[in-house]
């Protein structure tokens, strides 16, 4: 596991939304820090400096803000419409032993011989739920797909935690597996047929228990006043 790297903040005297969009203008990123009984404070970080540790999946960074240093974890990170730029994050003060829980991403690695013999690997799974100490957090949970056959999964029952994690995603999840492509394409056959027949069906109306009570409207909205 990777040292937790630095990031360089300086505090943002000047709030506000005209402000935010300034800092962006300028290729900095406005972002805040809380917890730990402390305020939050509104900080300023470069995006040449934000995008690499991001980038990377480490979620805990050294922050380093007025002469003073802190462990602390991403949060919330705010993108724009088309997932380039970041707008806005949050980060929250933490203990090096501190346990916390968080979403850590799986990467899949290796070729299943499965793929070679007519068959389609399958990725389930973006990201595991873990809890861990501040400082135990992987940079990423990687599962090697290199010995699955036609018909193998593998599920987070199945995976093996770095020391000092605890996977809290249910253990029956499926992770990945592989499938038969001939079987896919039946699958996928049928769920367009049955989409098919879902949105050419009428809606039957009038059908029904004849001796119900008609409903009354009592869901209606109410008329809004305006001024």
């Amino acid at each position: 596991m990777a040292a937790d790297p630095t990031l360089l903040a300086e505090s943002r005297t000047r709030p506000g939304t005209a402000e935010s969009r300034r800092l962006r203008a300028r290729g900095i990123v406005p972002g805040v820090v809380y917890g730990h009984g402390e305020g939050s404070v509104g900080i300023a970080v470069p995006a040449h400096d934000l995008r690499p540790i991001l980038a990377s999946g480490h979620q805990v960074v050294d922050l380093k803000l007025d002469g003073n240093v802190q462990k602390s974890i991403f949060k919330e990170v705010q993108y724009d419409t088309f997932g380039q730029h970041v707008l806005h994050f949050d980060l929250q003060r933490v203990s090096a032993d501190e346990k916390i829980e968080t979403d850590i991403r799986v990467v899949y690695t290796g070729v299943a011989p499965g793929s070679e013999a007519g068959g389609v690997v399958q990725h389930d799974l973006d990201s595991v739920h873990i809890r861990c100490s501040a400082v135990s957090i992987p940079d990423q949970i990687e599962v090697s797909v290199s010995e699955m056959q036609v018909g193998d999964e593998i599920r987070v029952a199945d995976l093996v935690p770095p020391e000092g994690v605890e996977f809290l995603t249910d253990p029956h999840t499926r992770v990945v597996h592989v499938i038969d492509a001939d079987e896919l394409a039946a699958r996928q056959e049928a769920a367009t047929e049955a989409a098919t027949v879902d949105a050419l069906e009428p809606e039957m109306v009038g059908e029904g228990d004849e001796d119900a009570p008609a409903a009354e409207d009592d869901d209606a909205p109410a008329d809004k006043e305006e001024g």
